[in-house]
């Protein structure tokens, strides 16, 4: 769990995600107010209307990747994952055949703190 002070990490996701990941203790709700989507760091889909923050579990963003993996498997789809610093943007295409790594690594890496180098715990 994360510090109380500690700044917010917003996801922007579809309703049917937010409720899974709020549901299983995964996540909690952004209390709704003007701009939280065009806040968040990662925004999962067109319909992502919720916005949520993940908690610092272990398991938090591999199941949010085995969601996305599931859910386009399951509708024989595709979604798009945005993950947003500043003035860049990447984009990843979720179908069912990327690998829940890939994406899981996609999002990890997305909500990493960009002040601290991979692999060390010390800011820049």
């Amino acid at each position: 769990m994360s510090e109380p002070d500690a700044p917010a990490t917003f996801v922007a996701v579809p309703k049917a995600l937010a409720k899974d990941l709020i549901g299983s203790g995964l996540a909690l709700r952004v209390p709704d107010f003007r701009g939280a989507v065009l806040d968040a760091v990662i925004v999962v889909g067109t319909d992502a209307g919720t916005v949520i923050t993940l908690m610092q579990a272990p398991d938090a963003v591999s199941r949010l990747a085995a969601w996305l993996r599931d859910h386009v498997s399951r509708h024989q789809d595709s979604i798009k994952v945005e993950a947003r610093r500043g003035d860049r943007t990447l984009t990843l295409r979720v179908d069912g055949q990327v690998p829940i790594d890939a994406i899981t690594d996609f999002i990890a890496a997305a909500l990493a703190d960009p002040d601290v180098p991979p692999g060390s715990s010390t800011p820049r």
